[in-house]
């Protein structure tokens, strides 16, 4: 056994299993903080389990925590996708202490995961959105209800909606018509393409209202934050109006404008409304092929994961 406590990485477990993925990853590798993140959930389970110490980890440790992060996927605790994500980090925790017998295989453990949509949005409610909205700035977060509207309107993801350059957005809607969304997309795809929105008297006002809010900053991201502070800020403040107004995350929203707009194509409600695809085969795949571009993944395929599937 190591002499110094948790093999050597400090006293308190946590702070242990956040130091060693540093020191395994390195301070500035990108993933660590989310895999400092999910430590703390992984903390939580080692105690649960009555580990205390990194010492105390072996394989029968291993096996009670996949299996307690199974069982609370399969009960709809939280998503197939975060529980992987969750056995992921516990295997580069163990790759970091040494452990690499302590791994598991996710696939062994956790339900089959779709990435067809199930659930109807919430925020296709527009009465229950717009009563979100008020309650936002009657609680003094303006900007986050403007973020939430420009979210909502075009299906936009919430980093794209908090890096939008609201004066420069004005501009383009005054010059061209439409906007052109090319910041904080997925994968840096917004440099080197154009995703052009359509953009009518309504949707200029919201923007010029969010030009004034930003006062020439280029974003919403106030000086004072980052831009990961910022967005665990908009999700924070958005969390407990959005329960009270029976809404879902903000992910919510940008499925609700993909099933609304899915319609708005084809004549017909999306696959996740309707429990199966009623559009024609062509138009349902030519309204994947434009709801791809627009939501910035110009992979058709992916639409499914908002709207539901082809069958």
């Amino acid at each position: 056994m190591h002499k110094k406590r948790n093999l050597g990485f400090g006293r308190r477990l946590g702070y242990a299993m956040r130091q060693a993925i540093k020191a395994y990853y390195g301070a500035r590798h990108r993933t660590v903080a989310t895999y400092c993140a999910r430590m703390r959930v992984l903390q939580r389970e080692l105690t649960a389990a009555g580990v205390r110490r990194l010492e105390e980890i072996d394989e029968a440790v291993a096996v009670t925590i996949s299996i307690s992060i199974s069982n609370r996927a399969r009960e709809g605790g939280i998503a197939v996708s975060y529980a992987r994500n969750l056995l992921s980090s516990w295997n580069c925790l163990m790759r970091a202490i040494g452990l690499c017998h302590c791994r598991v295989k996710p696939s062994d453990v956790l339900p089959r995961e779709s990435h067809l949509a199930q659930k109807v949005p919430s925020a296709l409610a527009h009465e229950e959105l717009n009563g979100a909205v008020s309650s936002l700035v009657a609680r003094g977060h303006t900007t986050v209800s403007i973020i939430v509207r420009i979210i909502r309107r075009w299906g936009l993801r919430v980093r794209e909606a908090c890096l939008l350059d609201a004066v420069q957005a004005v501009a383009e809607v005054e010059r061209h018509k439409w906007l052109d969304v090319r910041r904080g997309t997925k994968g840096g795809r917004g440099r080197r393409r154009h995703r052009r929105l359509s953009v009518d008297a309504a949707d200029l006002e919201l923007l010029r209202m969010a030009a004034e809010l930003q006062g020439g900053r280029g974003s919403f991201v106030p000086p004072d934050m980052n831009l990961a502070q910022f967005l665990a800020h908009v999700s924070a403040v958005w969390r407990p109006v959005r329960r009270d107004h029976g809404l879902g995350t903000l992910r919510d929203l940008r499925q609700a404008y993909m099933v609304e707009r899915y319609q708005q194509l084809t004549g017909y409600p999306a696959p996740v409304i309707a429990g199966r695809r009623l559009a024609p085969v062509g138009a349902d795949w030519l309204a994947r092929m434009i709801l791809s571009y627009e939501a910035g993944h110009n992979r058709p395929d992916v639409v499914g994961a908002y709207c539901g599937g082809r069958r």
